[in-house]
């Protein structure tokens, strides 16, 4: 290929300087005696015409300041079979580009749950999977699982089966990707005007920490609490910090405690100066986040080990999952909600993260003053768009986890194999240039000729 591309073009360049050197360096001897046959001439343009001193290539300026044209453009059609010899090796180039190839791939699963529970564990508080995937993909930048990136998980298909695949191809095709999205917004700690209230109780020797949902009537239900000792009896005079992760679990009043918010997150500082019982100025940020599943089709990019390579989503989110339980939405929301409580509520007076949730977050910010009791207390604008999209992995890691969630499918659809392959591509500005230097040459030897 080599030899059709470059060595060709390079010879053929190279082979026409020669011929307009002997063109050239005969003119340069005859110039001068066609001058005196035309009689009249004067000395500077036959007899004392020195055009064979130099290369015959390098007379161009004699020629030009003696008007004899002919001679002066021959000069400059061998100067240009250097450039030619330049523009004709590099016109073609070998360049690698994405061709796609039309196919068939057949679906994995289909969104048909085949149970009630996303997680395969009877107890989700003792499944830790998403949190250790989730985990070694940001501080070592692991991959996540198969058919899963950082908002979704995307129901999978099989390579195609008519055609041979190459380890660097790709597979493009229409499918159906799952997530859950949080939205959180802040509010105020001991604030009972909301829907919503996180109330700390505090006495001498302890502390309760009470989430609470509003009744039609506008009283409070108890919906959690924590009872713990106060951080001016664990630590006293010592900066304190403590970070809380509660969701709606009260058993009595779940219909009231479950329709408001599956999980209510929230970071605590307290200083020296302020270590008296009551705390009278302790700073905190609170976020209490709504979720909600999301399901949408999606034109999805993977390589050959099923890793996601790009996605695009097609059309409007999907509101209606058919043959899914009406409630089995919300139930999984719960289900991903009740896995991330995985949280100590102690106060501490160091930077060890006691929480998954806290550590992923450490590793996303990049350093620990989320959880340093010397540092002030980060503001919620800071803090909500990396915990919102810290549980948008984790939920899609779940997803993703457990494929088998969803029912093993027999449909086919079409799809795309993008392959990188080197292709042969011309040179505009080399194929200008080539062009014309060879018009020049064919002007020029027509006036050599007649």
């Amino acid at each position: 290929m080599q030899l059709l591309e470059n060595y060709i073009p390079t010879v053929f360049a190279t082979l026409l300087e020669p011929f307009w050197v002997l063109v050239n360096r005969i003119y340069c001897v005859v110039q001068p005696f066609y001058e005196l046959q035309k009689g009249r001439s004067i000395p500077q343009r036959s007899v004392v015409a020195k055009y064979t001193s130099i290369p015959p290539q390098l007379v161009v300026w004699r020629s030009a300041k003696a008007r004899q044209y002919l001679l002066m453009l021959i000069c400059l059609a061998t100067l240009l079979a250097n450039v030619l010899a330049l523009s004709l090796s590099g016109l073609f180039n070998e360049m690698p580009r994405v061709v796609t190839y039309n196919a068939i791939v057949q679906l994995e699963r289909i969104a048909v749950p085949t149970r009630e529970n996303l997680i395969p564990m009877f107890d989700p508080n003792a499944y830790l999977d998403h949190f250790q995937v989730v985990m070694a993909n940001l501080s070592s930048e692991t991959r996540l699982p198969s058919w899963t990136d950082n908002t979704n998980f995307y129901l999978p298909f099989d390579p195609p089966k008519d055609r041979q695949c190459d380890a660097g191809d790709q597979f493009k095709a229409i499918t159906l990707g799952f997530g859950i999205d949080y939205k959180c917004s802040p509010f105020n700690l001991n604030d009972l005007s909301g829907e919503v209230a996180l109330q700390l109780l505090l006495t001498n020797i302890t502390e309760t920490t009470a989430l609470s949902s509003k009744l039609p009537n506008g009283s409070y239900v108890d919906c959690n609490h924590i009872i713990q000792s106060p951080a001016y009896r664990e630590f006293p005079g010592q900066h304190s910090t403590r970070e809380i992760i509660f969701g709606f679990i009260n058993g009595v009043r779940g219909d009231v405690c479950w329709s408001k918010s599956p999980l209510v997150t929230g970071w605590m500082r307290v200083h020296p100066t302020q270590q008296e019982p009551g705390y009278r100025s302790l700073s905190s940020t609170l976020l209490i986040c709504q979720s909600h599943l999301r399901a949408a089709m999606f034109d999805v990019t993977v390589d050959t080990d099923r890793n996601i390579i790009a996605t695009e989503q097609i059309g409007e989110p999907i509101t209606h999952l058919e043959q899914w339980p009406a409630n089995l939405s919300q139930s999984i929301v719960d289900q991903v909600a009740r896995v991330n409580l995985q949280a100590e509520q102690n106060w501490h007076n160091e930077t060890v993260t006691a929480d998954w949730t806290n550590h992923l977050l450490t590793l996303m910010i990049g350093n620990r003053s989320l959880v340093d009791p010397a540092h002030e207390v980060l503001d919620s604008a800071t803090v909500r768009p990396i915990l919102e999209d810290l549980y948008r992995r984790l939920a899609a890691t779940l997803f993703g986890l457990s494929p088998s969630f969803f029912q093993k499918a027999p449909d086919t659809v079409p799809a795309s194999i993008l392959r990188v392959e080197t292709r042969i591509f011309l040179s505009e500005p080399a194929f200008i240039l080539s062009v014309s230097i060879l018009a020049i040459y064919l002007l020029i030897s027509v006036a050599v000729y007649t």
